[in-house]
């Protein structure tokens, strides 16, 4: 969600605009952040809107379904981009955050400020119920435009917004130390500005319900704190982590206490107690509510239960084994999730009841590993799923999408695009920099990476290869004797002589005779006289006449009509993303808009519209977001900036390919580490042939896996030794090692490099390091240094050593190595950690 403001055009506004043979792009109005004494509330403020025709000539057929200019049906799937971010060095199943640092990186995002998220379990028990009504009913003001309630002009914006202010004031709570109310949401529902029901848009046929600004799923936490009643509807107005707003009072429960209330909905991140929706929607199978439950007071005609809708990244609690049912709603519970369901009782106090969930939904048990595979799962399940301003219609926006697809791993990611990019410490500056620079920079991010541009929210999926097609193939497009007859096809807009007709529809722009006083209206448009000079204008769109020389961008070809996407060419590549998208310019050359209104994959080349220039998406692009841990973001930071490559380092040490790391192995082979948190090592061969050394070596962990970090043709070794995958993508091969053995690499330009790995696995050798300090002790030696060796029995080195405890205070820790006293008695425990494993050992001096 963004702060820009816009003017929308209505519908036949763009229709009209577009049999002149131009494009403009719809100005829409955003409301703006609003708070009232206390800073209380927020309205929508997203908006990725442009207005123009529904055509779909910038639609390619791809097998069953139609996608977007420069996407194969195999793009749509997630295992397409598993190994398409391979310029970031972080393998697709390679853990991106941990639970313990996520749950790290949710406490700091709900401390800043910038991320306008609630800990809703900080809330006090009582409050001033009184001036919160007096400050809410102030607030609630027009926005000085004209709205449509329910498609309906309102000619006194100001009073109907008035009357919901005084429906406040009238009916809310007076309490000045009221009692802190504490609920669930039983169905999902809207979060709204306006205590309303009605359906407010800023022009008629809005597309988007201007005054919900997010949502709850089922089983979400809702502070309550006001109450209003408008038309007979209760509403209650209060906190969700998101944000503020109105929600109706019948979508949620209130629990008895604030036990009961995180008893409800608050889980164990590190439990597998608890279910994850991880589809768009789940719907419970129709039912007849269970008779052991007669006081939920709902007839059996209406089960709380049937068809209970359940969104994507619903969470909720699954039954213990001991308190399973024998049936539920007269069903056995065989190849089900049995979970509990919050329901609203007949007096809007809280219960929570037994469901069944069907095992072929798609549901995590816990919160899994964030992974790039993960994420790209999670995201592609909603392929295709509609668009829903804020959260309107059971459906998510740009930024309610990405926070949803990370809800499901247990990050906890603000609300609009605007504060998601406050996540401390990890946003990336790409205003200023050129098209190349900003491929170059996304091209070395995992994929999951948030990006971004004023007013939206983008998954990037990976780059692959981009083809251009021409614009008066495939697509459709006539050139300009046939655009008359294009008009009139499958778009249903009118050839030129039905125009007056046309206009004077339920569109509400009047007929051909008013046309030039309207055009000369607010839109600033100038008169029909004028019309073709101002086409001509800052434009850059010539007349009629020049129709195919516009569509060339050459005047001197006005009879060639084909148009090519100038900002890339046949076989190169391009970045992808997936969002949730409102709408979006989607022509390479010719800057046709179309509403979308749905979660689409895309490469970066769409382009937005005229006011901005009919730019790409990557043009657009300011920031990246990496919701992955600090450590690896620091590593994707290195990758981006590429430092050079620094000169050798002392002893066995070497540089590694590409100046990334220094790395070391028992012997001088560059086997690369580029974190201590990976679980892959790269191995390199630069400057192996320099050093003229006769036999190639390096030790590796076992279980581990090392990824090369030049293109293989050819890898042999015993099948004891390691298993090997040569990526077909790439042409980099993966080992993950069993066994110590010799390795052969046949390298794509012919050489060959044959190495033998030895493969460790580190463990504290206790007899070993006692005997050392006897014998040192028995030498007169006052005090005795351990090494990665002495302590691991490893030559691994490149882990990070650390001292837990050390009784007597006289150890001392340089690098890898730990020295302690043997004057004294002591006891010093050490742990190192290496490719995310922990290896402990305990030094006892006697």
């Amino acid at each position: 969600m963004n702060n820009e403001t816009e003017v929308k055009l209505s519908t036949g506004a763009r229709i009209a605009i577009i049999l002149c043979i131009t494009m403009l792009s719809g100005l829409i109005s955003v409301p703006a952040f609003e708070s009232g004494a206390q800073g209380l509330y927020y309205v929508s403020e997203e908006r990725q809107t442009e207005s123009g025709t529904s055509a779909d000539d910038s639609l390619l057929p791809s097998g069953t379904v139609r996608t977007a200019y420069g996407v194969t049906e195999d793009m749509c799937k997630a295992s397409y981009w598993y190994d398409k971010t391979a310029g970031s060095f972080i393998g697709p199943d390679q853990v991106l955050i941990s639970r313990e640092d996520i749950q790290r990186l949710n406490e700091e995002t709900l401390k800043e400020p910038g991320s306008n998220m609630n800990d809703l379990e900080k809330f006090g028990e009582t409050y001033d119920a009184d001036s919160l009504r007096k400050s809410l009913a102030k607030g609630t003001v027009s926005p000085n435009k004209a709205i449509f309630v329910n498609q309906a002009p309102v000619k006194d914006v100001a009073g109907w917004y008035k009357y919901h202010a005084d429906a406040i004031e009238a009916t809310g709570y007076t309490d000045t130390k009221a009692q802190t109310r504490y609920a669930v949401a039983v169905h999902r529902t809207e979060i709204r500005a306006v205590p309303s029901s009605a359906y407010v848009g800023y022009s008629k046929g809005d597309s988007d319900n201007e005054i919900v600004s997010s949502a709850l799923n089922v089983n979400e936490p809702f502070v309550v704190r006001q109450r209003a009643l408008v038309d007979g509807e209760e509403f209650l107005w209060g906190y969700s982590d998101l944000g503020t707003g109105w929600v109706a009072a019948e979508d949620i429960a209130i629990c008895k206490d604030r036990d009961e209330w995180l008893d409800a909905w608050k889980v164990d991140p590190y439990s597998k107690d608890f279910i994850v929706v991880a589809q768009n929607q789940i719907r419970l199978e129709p039912s007849l509510a269970d008779r052991a439950e007669p006081d939920i007071n709902i007839s059996l005609s209406a089960s709380v239960l049937s068809e209970l809708k359940l969104t994507f990244a619903t969470i909720l609690k699954e039954v213990p084994e001991n308190e399973i049912p024998g049936t539920i709603t007269k069903r056995g519970v065989w190849n089900n999730h049995v979970v509990y369901v919050p329901v609203r009782n007949s007096d809007g106090s809280y219960k929570k009841v037994c469901a069944l969930i069907s095992q072929h939904y798609d549901v995590f048990t816990g919160f899994p590993e964030m992974t790039q595979a993960g994420i790209l799962r999670v995201s592609f399940n909603n392929l295709g799923d509609r668009y829903g301003w804020g959260g309107m219609m059971d459906s998510m926006d740009c930024s309610l999408f990405t926070r949803n697809v990370y809800r499901c791993f247990g990050l906890n990611l603000p609300r609009n695009t605007n504060w998601q990019q406050a996540l401390p410490g990890r946003r990336i500056d790409l205003a200023g920099m050129s098209d190349e620079e900003k491929l170059n920079a996304i091209g070395r991010m995992p994929a999951g990476t948030l990006l971004y541009f004023p007013g939206h929210a983008m998954i990037y999926t990976g780059t692959a290869d981009y083809a251009v097609a021409d614009m008066t193939g495939d697509t459709g497009i006539p050139e300009t004797l046939g655009y008359a007859a294009y008009t009139t096809g499958d778009t249903g807009i009118p050839e030129a002589s039905d125009y007056a007709t046309y206009m004077t529809g339920d569109t509400g722009i009047p007929e051909a005779s008013g046309y030039a006083a309207y055009m000369t209206g607010d839109t600033g448009i100038p008169e029909t006289p004028g019309y073709a000079a101002y086409m001509t204008g800052d434009t850059g769109i010539p007349e009629a006449s020049g129709y195919a020389a516009y569509t060339t961008g050459d005047p001197a070809a006005p009879g060639t009509a084909a148009v090519t996407d100038t900002s890339s060419t046949a076989g190169s590549t391009m970045a992808y993303v997936i969002s949730d998208t409102g709408s979006l310019s989607d022509s390479p050359g010719e800057p046709l808009v179309r509403t979308m209104y749905s979660i689409l994959l895309n490469p970066l080349t769409v382009r937005r519209g005229l006011k901005y220039n009919y730019t790409t998406w990557l043009a657009n692009l300011t920031a990246a977001v990496l919701p992955i841990s600090s450590e690896l973001v620091e590593f994707v930071n290195k990758n981006i900036t590429d430092p050079p490559e620094p000169e050798p380092g002392p002893g066995k040490k070497v540089p590694a390919s590409e100046g990334q790391t220094f790395a070391a192995s028992t012997d001088t082979l560059p086997l690369e580490t580029f974190l201590k948190t990976t679980k892959t090592e790269y191995i390199s061969f630069a400057n192996v042939d320099k050093l003229e050394i006769e036999t190639l070596s390096a030790s590796v962990l076992k279980g581990s896996s090392i990824t090369t970090r030049s293109k293989v043709s050819e890898v042999n070794c015993d099948r004891s030794t390691a298993s090997v995958k040569i990526n077909k993508n790439n042409s980099l091969a993966t080992l993950k090692f069993k066994k110590s053995g010799t390795v052969s690499f046949l390298m794509a330009d012919g050489v060959t490099y044959s190495v033998y790995f030895s493969v460790e696995a580190p463990k504290a050798q206790s007899k070993a390091v006692k005997q050392m300090i006897a014998e040192a002790k028995a030498a007169g030696e006052d005090t005795l240094t351990f090494d990665i060796r002495d302590m691991f029995a490893t030559g691994i080195d490149l882990g990070d050593l650390e001292i837990v405890s050390d009784k007597a205070g006289n150890a001392k820790l340089a690098g890898n190595t730990v020295t302690v006293s043997l004057k004294a008695k002591n006891t010093v425990k050490v742990r190192y950690t290496y490719l995310d494993k922990k290896y402990s050992a305990t030094l006892n001096v006697p």
